[in-house]
């Protein structure tokens, strides 16, 4: 009972922060939500390889053990899934939503406006899957807390029960909390949408700060992919500098770390073009023209979409794409400033 109680007491929070409808309160509904799940995963885990210990042919490796016992998300749902308890779909839909209780631990705002939208697909989903992981009935062991009623508020149907007949009706609980949701059409897909907008427009507003490069008269084109080419070609330096640096460490042989810092000074110069067709002779941009527009339309579709977690696969898809480019930017951006605030400091010796 000590792990039924703070996830009903989670869920049942998470519900009312949704139901007031505003941006603190679906950020702490989002992480209740996914504190809630992560407990129900943690629960079926033991329970899993409780089972296996006693059955005549165990089938979980040590590996498959150290997971379910373990702290690690993915590994605890890769193991549920293996046993039949999630579908892909659902799998990859957990993730991604996982994820933004992350980002909101670490990062904060940065997705706020679908937040609330995402906060009521992921109480929906984990609704649906709590009578699967924990049992549509559950027998509870009796303890002081079933006395002091701590428990009986979220499940009424304990104020009768006998000492050693303690059993709690998941189903009928998880429908109770669905209830005390508003109903209305939450219009995710249009959320989410809007938001890769707005997203792909500031992308393109950042992008028309060095399109044309210093001259002014530089192809955006040729600036998209000579941003992407030496972003690429410096990942695959450092990569190769991690790696040889893994080598001597393993063979105990002395070297000094690479910084790869120092790369930045090689940008706009044919250096990482040579270095690119010697590393990288296949090389080819992921984006072979603007792609702003062609998200705007992406975006758009999201509209038309039927299935949220499919609406939710593509949503995230395109985000990251976008955040990929936007990461490609950034230094070039900065350098950018850099040159510019070094001819204003020019002009002003000069006057």
């Amino acid at each position: 009972m000590r792990f039924i109680l703070p996830l009903a007491e989670q869920l049942e929070r998470a519900a009312a922060e949704l139901s007031a409808a505003r941006p603190l309160s679906s950020r702490m509904a989002l992480i209740l939500i996914d504190n809630a799940f992560e407990l129900m995963c943690h629960q079926r885990c033991l329970e899993r390889l409780d089972e296996d210990g006693r059955s005549a042919n165990p089938k979980l490796t040590l590996r498959d053990k150290l997971a379910g016992r373990g702290q690690n998300f993915d590994a605890k749902t890769s193991l549920l899934k293996r046993a039949g308890y999630f579908a892909d779909v659902d799998i990859r839909s957990i993730q991604i939503l996982h994820g933004y209780r992350n980002q909101l631990y670490h990062v904060g705002l940065r997705d706020d406006p679908v937040i609330g939208p995402l906060a009521h697909l992921y109480l929906k989903l984990v609704l649906s899957y709590a009578p699967r992981l924990l049992r549509p009935v559950r027998f509870l062991r009796w303890e002081e807390s079933l006395c002091r009623g701590e428990i009986i508020g979220h499940f009424p149907e304990l104020a009768e029960t006998r000492r050693y007949n303690c059993k709690v009706d998941v189903s009928a609980f998880c429908m109770r909390v669905a209830a005390r949701v508003d109903t209305a059409p939450l219009l995710l897909r249009d959320a989410l949408a809007d938001h890769l907008m707005a997203l792909a427009g500031k992308s393109e507003s950042d992008f028309g700060i060095i399109a044309k490069g210093r001259s002014g008269k530089d192809d955006p084109t040729q600036t998209l992919r000579r941003v992407q080419l030496e972003a690429d070609t410096i990942e695959e330096v450092v990569r190769r500098h991690r790696e040889r640096e893994r080598l001597l460490k393993a063979t105990q042989i002395p070297f000094e770390p690479f910084d790869s810092d120092r790369l930045s000074i090689a940008r706009g110069s044919s250096v990482l073009v040579e270095a690119n067709q010697k590393l990288l002779p296949k090389w080819k941009p992921r984006h072979k023209k603007l792609p702003f527009e062609s998200w705007r339309r992406q975006a758009a579709k999201l509209r038309l979409g039927v299935d949220d977690l499919a609406v939710l696969d593509r949503y995230a898809r395109l985000h990251q794409e976008i955040d990929d480019l936007d990461e490609v930017m950034a230094e070039p951006i900065q350098d950018m400033y850099g040159w510019h605030q070094y001819q204003e400091d020019l002009a002003m010796d000069r006057r």
